[in-house]
């Protein structure tokens, strides 16, 4: 995701690189755009030869275009698969959609399954199956916004899979109003 790579130069303090491919110079972290940012410590992380059993990652669409986003999320049903605890917060249907669509794709038929993996380049270490995964909604309650006892509790819901994969209520209705706004804006064309 990166096209290139990290290193440490050992100085006083550590001193973080990014060596674009192709390029021989090194960059210091500072300079570099905030995607190469965002993916320099999980980059690091892997390379350092820490054997962790759980990773946390909080938003791991954070300025990544949403292609950048599909291969992130593959890159964490890998971890995964590989026999990692994956904990993420997401506010990315990309990433939803990714999980989605593994869930859905290890279900098909093996013909049809082998058939779409070899279309859509993937290999058996990105299915995911639904005992695997455990999604969870945060949402806001108000039952009474004069009280402030009852402003701002967070409810957590647990989301099972269903025939399409995760349904996550809160993403559906964003996305829903805004369709909507897209066909009541764009009008007829006279």
């Amino acid at each position: 995701m990166t096209d290139g790579s990290f290193k440490i130069k050992r100085t006083i303090l550590p001193d973080f690189q990014y060596t674009p491919k192709d390029v021989e110079a090194d960059m210091p972290l500072y300079i570099t755009s905030s995607v190469i940012t965002e993916l320099a410590p999980l980059s690091l992380l892997l390379q350092s030869g820490i054997n962790f059993k759980t990773i946390i990652i909080e938003e791991p669409e954070a300025h990544l275009h949403p292609a950048l986003q599909k291969r992130m999320a593959q890159f964490i049903v890998r971890l995964v698969n590989n026999r990692k605890s994956v904990w993420v917060t997401t506010h990315s249907d990309t990433i939803l959609q990714h999980v989605n669509n593994m869930l859905k794709l290890a279900k098909r038929p093996s013909t049809e399954r082998k058939q779409l993996m070899e279309q859509f380049d993937y290999e058996v270490v990105d299915l995911l199956q639904d005992r695997q995964i455990r999604m969870y909604q945060f949402s806001r309650e108000s039952k009474d916004l004069r009280d402030p006892v009852e402003q701002g509790r967070t409810v957590v819901q647990e989301l099972k899979p269903q025939k399409y994969g995760f349904e996550v209520p809160s993403f559906n209705d964003a996305l829903e109003r805004i369709l909507d706004e897209v066909y009541a804006f764009q009008g007829e064309d006279d």
